[in-house]
């Protein structure tokens, strides 16, 4: 339910919902014992006399070219986006309640575990490099909240910095070689 109130939805490939769908996903979440912060309905804005659901949030999640997820401090993945689903290879049902350890290797499911679990103890934004199958990755993670402000999980963005940190590597072999010759 916290992933349909997060999405507006509870399919990421369904048509939008209504801000009253998106309330209505707002109250199953916190029956089922989720607890969100309050927001403000998502702004309706009319066009040629239509009203139309602002979709930028969704928009924006769906269409990141970085991996976003939502991890619960129990490592179950609470949402994940586009990007995400495509390089595991997974649907969205297929993700949402599995976890890290259902997911990932053991030690690259402890990594990710550690790096979570430092987010919520310090309870603000933190930065980390992530490797997974070879791939290295920059990883921003923050902590999500409840109502009375306890982090619960986090909601990380990684992108893949592979290539990147080839080329340092490369630099750095080529200036010792050009120290060496000198």
């Amino acid at each position: 339910a916290l992933a349909t109130a997060m999405l507006g939805c509870s399919d990421p490939a369904a048509p939008p919902t209504s801000p009253s769908a998106t309330g209505a996903a707002l109250a199953e979440a916190a029956a089922d014992g989720s607890t969100l912060k309050a927001t403000a309905p998502t702004p309706v804005f009319p066009i040629d006399g239509t009203e139309v659901q602002d979709q930028t949030p969704e928009l924006i999640l769906e269409n990141a070219p970085v991996y976003i997820y939502v991890v619960d401090e129990n490592n179950q993945f609470v949402a994940v986006n586009r990007a995400w689903r495509q390089v595991v290879g997974d649907n969205y049902s297929s993700i949402v309640g599995r976890s890290l350890y259902d997911v990932f290797p053991e030690a690259t499911a402890a990594n990710f575990e550690k790096n979570n679990r430092e987010v919520l103890r310090a309870g603000s934004r933190l930065e980390f490099e992530e490797g997974h199958e070879g791939n290295t990755f920059l990883s921003v993670k923050v902590p999500v909240r409840d109502a009375r402000g306890r982090a619960y999980a986090i909601c990380g963005m990684s992108v893949d910095i592979t290539a990147r940190k080839a080329a340092e590597r490369a630099l750095l072999e080529s200036e010792a070689r050009f120290r060496r010759m000198a």
